[in-house]
């Protein structure tokens, strides 16, 4: 009932301009008389000469239907197909009723802000009319309405009446073609080289035998209009959704819906449908959106059930949604899914009645391979292999069980009973080795045993649960022990780079958030965190991560999950950012107090930190510099050199445990912070020993290359010391530090110890340099 003719034919150039010159010569001066036609139009507001095309717009040309319900598409109905030098008042009528008011201009050479030229996207065309036999046999006459007018006279008016609408483009025509005398057949040719004229890239005929509008034929081009229009055929389930609507698109599309719609009405008997392809593609440009209300409401609805029906196993769903449908997705698939159906409910009844007879003949091996070689669907495959299995084990179960559980019991062996219980034949003695699992359970040795895994488990100590897997006994929790330790051992895989790049120098990382790499911390513990997603400690440390970006809300939900889970470094990153306030607000240190104790309970030397800080700046009420060394000493001498250089600083300015300055002890604990390589200890260490020259010369050269050396690491401590505070130096100390830089080829001046302008030069030199390096 449908066929496609495809000619790539299009009106010429000339004859395009002709047609637009000869539509649009007639003035203002004749609107008076302009509305004379009968017009009605519903249109979207057009914008001003200028402005960006409006949208797509629809035509109807001599039909019956009224005006559609759809939002974006302006509609422009015109009962009669007007000559060609009343093109332009007809336009501009259907404008001015279009519009609440216009506003013509009066004076100059301006335009009269109605020409529609440029503001549409798009024109299609929706019309009726019935083929009458020209006077020779290849003529054609049509009739539009009241009037019958030769084909190349329709076709030069329709082009005339659509380059007045100056559309940007030109979309699709539909034509419900009235042909009671049957004479398409004999003249398609003639008909398709007049509808080619009229410069629609793609013509839909739905051929009728019998008046215009008397069957289905309107509505149902009414439909595949919107549709088009709406963009349906570019939707997935229908096109490839690259905002056009190509020919085969649209071609497919109205073959499926016109199709089902010929076949379902009654009214519709006799009537077939043709598309002529006039060589332009595509046929729609979706510019702009168009919303059609009951077209999507339809649409939205029919995709959503044809989604849900493709995976149904119910036939009569799916037949009355295909025999209902008007859209209708996924069709092929739905008709493939039918098919499948029915062949698997024929099979399902074949293998129904082969297995009553196996089961009424009763067990049987033979019919029971036959059966499960044979089966194609194999609805009773479990219950055929389970009874096979068992005639084929039942001569030799009973006697193997026996001895089974024989040893089983004088072992004590719990997992082996367990494992008899669920998996034996026969069973003989079930109900015997349950009472004995019973009693071996409520046994202290096996209480103790499984409660020693559950604690090497839950304190996440791989050593521990190999302890237990070597060790013990009963080992009925053994698959939960290897379980375990295998996750123990692939966190800590996974963990050993994550802490290696964002954790603290406690836990083996940078010292400060500046130095983590932000790309690798975020691949190290990424891959943590996709295989434990809810491991606190890795949520802690992607905070660190994030606070090193700037991201504080994620730093301070990181730190929640850590503290939430009791992770020490948690509480101590925390009560740094309730210190510092990162955000420019306020300080918090009742805070930070608070959760720096909670960390320094758990050994956590940053939280050590953070209250020394506090109380050696008497920033807690009742806390002072006594607390402050107190809280140091502990982590200090667990090797973290920061609280290392807080001890040796306290003792240096007599706030140690004596209450009076000790140089030596002091010396001693800021060594260990430098040889842990912590920077702001070096010229404080430095400077201690430059106040014992006097009673150790040697102290002079150590002092100079650790001020040096701090310097080199861009500590401004050591820089002021050895320029703008270099006359306060020690002369034996500017000495050594003259002796280091005429080493480094830097300094040529005399080894004087006095602090003259050259050695302060060089020591800027030796600083910038190693700076750039």
């Amino acid at each position: 009932m449908l066929a496609s003719c495809r000619f790539a034919t299009r009106p010429g150039r000339g004859l395009r301009a002709m047609l637009r010159r000869h539509a649009l010569v007639a003035g203002l001066a004749l609107l008076a008389a302009a509305v004379a036609p009968p017009v009605s139009a519903r249109i979207v507001a057009l914008p001003e000469d200028g402005g960006a095309p409006a949208g797509p717009a629809l035509l109807g040309l001599g039909i019956a239907l009224p005006s559609p319900e759809a939002e974006g598409v302006s509609y422009y109905a015109i009962a009669q197909l007007p000559a060609l030098e009343e093109v332009s008042e007809l336009v501009t009528a259907t404008l001015l009723q279009s519009r609440t008011v216009s506003t013509i201009v009066t004076h100059g050479e301006a335009e009269s802000g109605l020409s529609p030229r440029g503001q549409l996207a798009g024109l299609s065309l929706e019309t009726a009319f019935t083929l009458q036999p020209g006077e020779d046999p290849e003529a054609l006459s049509l009739r539009l309405g009241e009037e019958s007018l030769p084909a190349a006279d329709f076709a030069a008016r329709l082009a005339a009446l659509s380059e007045g609408f100056g559309p940007a483009r030109q979309g699709f025509a539909l034509a419900v073609v009235a042909d009671p005398q049957g004479v398409f057949p004999g003249r398609i040719e003639t008909l398709r080289r007049m509808l080619a004229e009229t410069g629609f890239p793609m013509w839909v005929l739905l051929m009728t035998g019998e008046a215009t509008g008397s069957d289905c034929a309107p509505a149902l081009g009414r439909h595949v209009a919107l549709s088009l229009l709406g963009g349906v055929a570019d939707r997935p389930a229908f096109g490839n959704a690259d905002g056009q609507t190509g020919f085969a698109e649209a071609e497919s599309f109205a073959r499926r819906i016109l199709t089902d719609g010929f076949a379902r009405a009654d009214s519709c008997a006799g009537a077939y449908a043709v598309v002529l392809d006039n060589g332009a593609d595509p046929v729609l440009v979706h510019d702009s959106p168009v919303y059609i209300p009951a077209q999507q409401e339809a649409l939205t609805v029919e995709e959503f059930e044809a989604e849900f029906l493709t995976s149904s196993d119910a036939p009569a769903p799916i037949r009355a949604y295909l025999e209902s449908c008007h859209f209708c997705p996924a069709a092929e698939q739905l008709e493939a899914r039918l098919t499948e159906i029915d062949r698997r409910a024929a099979l399902a009844r074949i293998e129904d009645k082969v297995w009553t007879r196996i089961s009424e003949a009763g067990p049987d091996a033979d019919r029971l391979a036959v059966y499960l070689e044979r089966c194609t669907l194999c609805a009773h495959r479990d219950e055929a292999e389970a009874t096979l299995a068992r005639l084929q084990a039942a001569a030799r179960a009973i006697e193997e069980e026996n001895r089974r559980f024989a040893e089983l019991s004088g072992q004590r062996d719990l997992e082996g009973l367990r494992a008899y219980v669920e998996g034996c034949e026969a069973c003989t003695y079930r109900e015997t080795a349950l009472a004995r699992i019973e009693e071996i359970e409520a046994d202290a040795d096996y209480a103790r045993e499984l409660s020693a895994l559950e604690e090497a488990i839950s304190a996440g100590d791989p050593e521990g649960i190999r302890g237990w897997i070597a060790a013990c006994r009963y080992c009925d929790a053994l698959p939960r022990a290897e379980t375990a330790l295998q996750r123990q051992e692939q966190r800590a895989a996974l963990a050993g780079p994550c802490l290696a790049a964002a954790a603290v120098p406690q836990l083996g990382g940078p010292r400060l958030l500046g130095q983590i790499d932000l790309d690798a911390a975020r691949a190290a513990c990424g891959a943590l965190l996709a295989e434990f997603p809810e491991d606190p400690e890795a949520l802690t440390l992607q905070g660190r991560i994030a606070q090193a970006a700037g991201d504080f809300a994620g730093a301070r939900s990181g730190y929640e999950a850590g503290m939430r889970a009791g992770v020490p470094m948690a509480f101590g990153m925390a009560g740094y950012m309730a210190y510092d306030a990162p955000e420019a607000g306020e300080p918090d240190f009742a805070r930070a107090e608070t959760l720096g104790l909670q960390g320094a309970e758990a050994g956590d030397w940053i939280s050590h930190q953070l209250l020394v800080l506090l109380y050696s700046q008497n920033l807690r009420p009742g806390k002072g510099m006594e607390d402050a060394l107190a809280l140091a000493e502990p982590p200090a001498r667990a090797g973290d050199p920061v609280s290392q250089y807080f001890y040796g600083y306290f003792l240096l300015t007599g706030n140690g445990p004596s209450g009076r300055p000790d140089p030596e002890a002091a010396r001693s604990w800021l060594g260990r912070s430098v040889d842990a390589g912590y920077v702001p200890a070096m010229p404080l260490l430095a400077e201690a020993l430059e106040t014992a020259v006097a009673s150790e010369p040697e102290a002079a050269e150590a002092a100079a290359r650790l001020y040096l050396r701090a310097l080199r690491a861009g500590n401004s401590q050591a820089r002021d010391k050895l320029t703008v505070q270099l006359r306060e130096r020690n002369r034996a100390v500017v000495r050594a530090v003259q002796a280091v830089l005429q080493q480094e080829g830097i300094y040529r001046g005399g080894l004087d110890g006095l602090p003259g302008p050259g050695t302060i030069t060089a020591v800027q030199t030796y600083g910038a340099s190693e700076s750039a390096g």
